[in-house]
């Protein structure tokens, strides 16, 4: 749990989805009921390092792209599949990898003058019912929403 209201009234927010950046273990990226998400670098796990604004309801599921993590995929409770690219945000420096970008590069731990670089795209319109799960696979997506329909993406920009 993130967190959850206390008796001395202070708000706190459960998480509702959790994952590991795959090629950064001590990167947790963390979707809560709030529709935020919420990155920890566990060499310094006091305080998150980073706070997204992102959905309007509970993060329902967060993958990185099997192959590009620096492609991030999340759907919420809203309604909403979203992909987050962060290449725009790294250096233009000639990185193999986002895995071989220092703290300062790294666009999870970025600082907040950085985030408006960060590129979200909308991967469908919002439907009205919740997208509970979606799985990525190369240049396709596939999500499962509560209106009892399955959605495919395929030509992903990743």
């Amino acid at each position: 749990m993130l967190s959850s209201t206390a008796e001395d009234g202070e708000i706190k927010v459960c998480a509702s989805c959790v994952v590991n950046h795959p090629t950064q273990c001590h990167l947790v990226l963390a979707g809560g009921e709030d529709g935020c998400l919420t990155v920890w670098d566990l060499r310094h796990n006091t305080f998150p390092v980073t706070l997204l604004s992102a959905h309007t309801d509970t993060v329902s599921e967060i993958h990185f792209h099997p192959e590009r993590p620096e492609h991030l995929f999340t759907c919420s409770l809203s309604g909403e599949f979203w992909h987050w690219n962060t290449t725009s945000m790294v250096r233009s420096s000639q990185v193999s990898s986002i895995s071989d970008l220092t703290i300062e590069e790294n666009p999870w731990l970025s600082s907040e003058s950085a985030k408006h670089r960060l590129e979200v795209t909308s991967l469908m319109p919002q439907l009205h019912k919740p997208v509970n799960s979606f799985d990525v696979n190369k240049t396709r997506a596939v999500c499962g929403c509560d209106n009892e329909a399955v959605y495919m993406f395929t030509r992903l920009n990743v």
